[in-house]
C-alpha cells in the first residue's frame, strides 16, 4: 500500500483540506514527474502528493490550499519556477526549485528568491529519487 496519495490539484470546492503534510509538486516532464510520486511512494512517510504542469495550475492550487512545501521545476511550459517565489510563495511554505539546466549562477539566484534548496536534475540525482 501507498504512503503518500497523488492527485491532480484540481479539486472540488467542497473537497475537505488534506490532513497531513502536503507537497505540490510543479513538473511538466511526466518522467521527472513520475519518479517523483514513485520516491514519494516508497518514503513519502504519508505525505500527500498534488502533481500539476504548469504554474497557472499551482497557482490556482495555491488560492484554496497552502502545501507543507512545494518542489518547482525551474523552466516549465508558462513560465519560470522562479515566477512562484517572486509571488510569494516562499513567505508562506518552504520551496525547493529543481532543474536539468543551470550552474553554481541559477543555484545562487534561485537562493537569493527565497528557495530552501536548489537541486540538479541530472541522470545520477533523477535515478536515486526512484531508489
Amino acid at each position: 500500500m501507498s504512503q503518500s496519495a497523488d492527485r491532480s490539484a484540481d479539486r472540488p470546492a467542497g473537497d475537505a483540506e488534506p490532513t497531513g503534510p502536503t507537497v505540490l509538486l510543479v513538473e511538466d516532464d511526466a518522467a521527472h514527474a513520475h519518479i517523483v510520486r514513485r520516491a514519494f511512494e516508497s518514503h513519502g512517510r504519508g505525505a500527500e502528493l498534488f502533481t500539476v504542469a504548469s504554474l497557472a495550475e499551482a497557482r490556482r492550487f495555491l488560492e484554496h490550499t497552502s502545501p507543507t512545501v512545494a518542489i518547482v521545476d525551474l523552466h516549465l511550459p508558462d513560465g519560470n519556477g522562479m515566477d512562484l517565489l517572486a509571488s510569494g510563495a516562499a513567505g508562506r511554505f518552504p520551496v525547493v526549485v529543481m532543474t536539468s539546466h543551470g550552474g553554481e549562477q541559477v543555484a545562487v539566484e534561485v537562493m537569493k528568491s527565497g528557495a530552501v534548496d536548489y537541486v540538479v536534475k541530472d541522470d545520477a540525482t533523477v535515478s536515486e529519487w526512484s531508489e
